[in-house]
């Protein structure tokens, strides 16, 4: 699934009390199929951007963060994305040069 980009320098935009507190897994996960929800990072789920503010998951759904706490997220957010662009990019030249798993087997 592939989900939608969001500039990690631009804040969280809805004041909080237009978001309800919490949600159900059930929302979050119907906004995760249709791509509305971008992930903290690319193995940190449980820090989700969706509705324009961050969300966290916990036992019974999600809770909505702070204002605060959402700055600090999106700042992380940046952070990630760009080591998330770093390694993807030494995987590429990493499977690039690697040789082809014949040839190593019976080299000419």
């Amino acid at each position: 699934m592939s989900l939608p980009k969001r500039p990690a320098d631009q804040p969280s935009t809805i004041e909080p009390d237009a978001q309800p507190m919490i949600i159900s897994h059930a929302e979050m996960s119907r906004a995760f199929d249709q791509g509305l929800v971008s992930p903290l990072g690319q193995t940190i789920a449980y820090a989700v951007h969706y509705q324009d503010t961050w969300w966290i998951h916990f036992e019974k759904g999600w809770i909505r963060t702070d204002k605060k706490l959402a700055d600090m997220l999106d700042a992380e957010a940046s952070r990630i994305t760009a080591q998330d662009a770093i390694v993807a990019r030494n995987a590429a030249i990493r499977a690039a040069t690697r040789p082809d798993p014949d040839e190593r087997l019976n080299p000419i």
